[in-house]
This record gives structure tokens, sequence and C-alpha cells, in this order.
């Protein structure tokens, strides 16, 4: 696949890659070997790593490879993209409620430390 094929809009239309996408190992091979920047894709690329790392894994991780053209994500490149303001006051609340729902530290994070933390709330432990 060469650099004009990358540009083509039939390619921003494949999902969600991993690293191993000849898509990525392009604009890898870019940044690696410093060839021409031009030859990166004129868009953001949506990215699924391997999971190598548990935390990763346990919070279904997904990057995006941002490219010189694309620097930043922003709703021209994807009409859905939203943001959301969360009140201090509100936190506490919604980590009760995501704790009801067994979504917490350990969840997330999956280490001994996380499930220290689990077991102390649970037994009322300070």
């Amino acid at each position: 696949m060469d650099a004009y094929q990358m540009k083509t809009p039939r390619f921003r239309n494949f999902g969600v890659p991993t690293s191993r996408h000849p898509i990525c190992q392009k604009a890898l091979e870019r940044i690696v070997y410093w060839t021409d920047e031009h030859a990166f894709p004129d868009f953001i690329v949506p990215l699924r790593p391997d999971h190598f790392d548990r935390r990763i894994a346990y919070q279904h991780g997904c990057f995006t490879f941002h490219v010189p053209k694309t620097p930043v994500l922003t709703i021209t490149e994807n009409k859905t993209l939203q943001s959301f303001i969360i009140p201090a006051d509100a936190k506490k609340p919604i980590s009760r409620q995501l704790s009801l729902l067994g979504i917490d530290e350990f969840r997330i994070y999956g280490d001994l430390e996380s499930l220290a933390k689990r077991l102390k709330i649970a037994h009322g432990i300070p």
C-alpha cells in the first residue's frame, strides 16, 4: 500500500484495527524510520492495542493515532464526539452508583492495591 492508497477515502471505514493493520504499520514506519511525513494517512487512525498489559485489557482500552495533518480530534473528524462536565458534588454519588454496578478501581486496574481498597470498603475498614 503506497501513500496515495492510504489517503483514499475507502480506507477511512476500516473499523478499529490493531497495530498490526497495514495502515498502522505504514504510519508507524514514518515515525520509527523518519521517512517522508507526507506519507502519513490524512486522518486520525483509531487503534485497538494488543492486550499485553492487564490494565489495557480490563479497561477495554483503545487509542487514536494522530497524524501531522490532523493533530487534534474534533467534531469535524467525528460528528458523534461529545464532551461532558461532571460537577464536583456529583462525583461521590456517581462513584457509589458505579460501585453498585460492580465498577470500581479493582475492575479497572485489576491489581492487588485496588483489590485491597475494594475489600476495605466492603468490610468498613478505614
